[in-house]
């Protein structure tokens, strides 16, 4: 599918999975109203940088359905926990095949980087570096790796940024905003 617009899928895990214990899935419905702050703040980015956005959940087992809405972005944009570092690399192998660049951010990325070394990382607190990666993906020219950790503490008592409520949170599996 051809990508003339941009557009931009942001991707988060269920609120609690566990692979060894595969019925940990139904847990993650008492999760399901927690809010996801990071993706919602990176949501936030690209709305005012006009980027038509997406939300998806990355659910245990069914990463593949996710393949035609990677195939239909100009980029994916991934928050991963270290529970679901594994659905975050189904889906960095998915993008490759359609050449889709995936950014991923998180504590996963930021503790465990060599498991994201096919995606953009974003280490540390995103919030410093945000702007210029929206810059350098409208740009074209996104880096390797962004690194908060060396950066000061992000001070949200006077720079907090309002994430984008417009996500909704009941039943995010497919949502175009």
């Amino acid at each position: 599918m051809a990508r003339t617009e941009q557009k931009v899928l942001l991707l988060q895990g269920t609120g609690y999975f566990d692979e060894r214990r595969p019925l940990s899935t139904n847990i993650s419905a008492l999760y399901g109203n927690v809010d996801p702050l990071g993706i919602r703040i990176v949501s936030e980015f690209f709305k005012n940088a006009g980027v038509e956005r997406i939300l998806m959940q990355m659910v245990p087992g069914k990463i593949d359905r996710l393949e035609k809405h990677i195939a239909a972005v100009n980029g994916v944009f991934v928050s991963s926990r270290f529970f679901d570092i594994d659905m975050a690399k189904q889906v960095i192998q998915i993008a490759d095949r359609h050449k889709v660049p995936v950014v991923a951010g998180g504590y996963g990325p930021t503790f465990n980087s060599s498991a994201f070394e096919n995606a953009i990382r974003v280490s540390g607190e995103a919030e410093w570096i945000l702007p210029q990666l929206v810059d350098d993906f409208l740009g074209g020219h996104l880096q390797v790796e962004y690194d908060g950790t060396k950066l000061p503490p992000y001070d949200i008592t006077s720079k907090y940024i309002r994430p984008d409520r417009n996500l909704p949170t009941s039943n995010p599996l497919f949502t175009t905003i």
